[in-house]
């Protein structure tokens, strides 16, 4: 027999060895990646909003949309499109975005809230006037209540990574929209839900 015969033959066992190990380890590599993005997916996709039906005037504010709540990178890019329905111009809108089931990782104990709001803060007092340059929100259109990169980058600074995932596993799953101030500009709005009418000229 051959030098290359034998070669040939001795190699034989080794080649169909490796076909088999390939067609028995590919599948369980897509099996394993796609589990994995499953996996990514279902920490986000339970995310549920729900909005505080008592400080949400109606008539008002209409919620259009939710941008980016069920996304992994969450709260970056997140977004709540909101829609001037009243008859007057919205000057400014401050809501807070409470996070229910988060205490037990904040420090003090205490749930998360973070805030966003449309329009510039000094208009948050009751009885504040816009300025000829402020911009309002006329009836009819809308803008986006959304977390700045900035601020969406700094989310979980306080958290090493193994806190972080536990808290977007278990701790990020409810978010509250509880709409604070809505200021139309005129010395009458609501706060916390509730409709006030405010003049200067009294002390009350």
């Amino acid at each position: 027999m051959s030098n290359n015969t034998f070669r040939h033959t001795y190699q034989l066992p080794a080649f169909r060895f490796a076909r088999r190990f390939i067609a028995l380890a590919l599948p369980a590599l897509l099996l394993i990646t796609c589990f994995a993005a499953f996996v990514e997916r279902g920490l986000a996709q339970d995310r549920a909003l729900t909005v505080k039906e008592t400080s949400w005037p109606k008539g008002v504010l209409e919620l259009v949309e939710v941008k980016n709540l069920q996304a992994p990178d969450f709260p970056k890019g997140f977004g709540l499109v909101i829609r001037n329905i009243s008859n007057k111009p919205i000057y400014h809108i401050w809501v807070h975005l409470q996070f229910p089931g988060t205490e037990q990782y904040s420090p003090r104990g205490l749930s998360g809230i973070v805030s966003v709001h449309f329009g510039p803060t000094r208009l948050m007092p009751a009885d504040s006037r816009p300025e000829a340059w402020d911009v309002p929100l006329q009836p009819g259109e809308t803008c986006t209540l959304g977390i700045e990169d900035e601020r969406a980058a700094k989310f979980f600074h306080w958290l090493d990574s193994a806190s972080k995932r536990q808290l977007l596993e278990h701790g990020l799953r409810q978010i509250v929209v509880n709409a604070q101030k809505i200021n139309f500009g005129d010395g009458t709005g609501y706060l916390a839900g509730s409709y006030y009418p405010v003049t200067r000229s009294t002390n009350k």
